[in-house]
């Protein structure tokens, strides 16, 4: 599976003229997510939230349930085809489920099962209301990594998909290094990761540290004398 992939990635290959993939195609889910995967302790907040959606503001708030969002299009789907997963980032999931063609064109070919998650605290997927204090402490890459393995786990029941069903983690920019740390801490769960644009040595920690200043340094050396022109 994987090896056709890599083939795949090399051929040029566009969907219908007159089809364009968009949020209108595909399912909208939900499902149930923890706020904290990983904290048992007295400063743990043993609520959930909704993956995606906006909860009143109560008193009660900590122990309601909640959900979160995703979108799903099967029409592709052919028994033994991959699970090809976004890996939302910083941003409402739609504007990915619209602008990510390689899903789609990949798709296509392989009968895969498309999934875009949405990550917490973007689009409508709030863990918190607005104002509540200390709300973004539950905003972490392990938290959202652990939000898309429940994710994955719920999806391979939904869809009765086979034990040996592949899974692919697509993402770019800041979702892309989440769909390489995807691979790497998850192993177990997602067999490939194609990330584009995908700074995975800009974290903390690193060394060399990476220059806070490399991209200016970057578009400086591109820019000619006739840029501002």
């Amino acid at each position: 599976m994987l090896s056709s992939l890599v083939v795949l990635l090399g051929v040029a290959h566009a969907l219908p003229l007159a089809w364009q993939p968009t949020v209108d195609n595909c399912t909208e889910g939900w499902i149930k997510q923890n706020r904290d995967h990983f904290s048992f302790g007295k400063d743990s907040d043993p609520g959930e939230f909704d993956q995606r959606n906006v909860l009143e503001a109560t008193g009660e708030y900590h122990s309601q349930p909640a959900r979160r969002r995703y979108f799903t299009f099967a029409d592709f789907y052919r028994p033994g085809g991959p699970l090809f997963f976004y890996v939302g980032n910083e941003g409402p999931v739609e504007i990915y489920v619209n602008h990510t063609g390689l899903m789609w064109e990949l798709g296509s070919d392989l009968g895969a099962l498309l999934v875009f998650a949405e990550h917490r605290y973007y689009g409508g997927t709030l863990v918190y209301p607005d104002g509540t204090p200390d709300c973004l402490r539950y905003l972490t890459i392990e938290q959202a990594l652990a939000d898309y393995s429940v994710l994955i786990d719920h999806l391979f029941d939904e869809y009765a998909l086979p034990a040996s069903t592949a899974t692919i983690a697509f993402g770019g920019s800041y979702g892309g290094m989440l769909a390489s740390a995807f691979r790497y801490k998850y192993p177990h769960i997602v067999d490939g990761a194609i990330a584009a644009s995908a700074p995975i040595l800009a974290i903390g920690g690193v060394t060399p540290e990476p220059s806070k200043a490399s991209f200016n340094e970057i578009i400086t050396r591109d820019a000619g004398p006739v840029c501002a022109k």
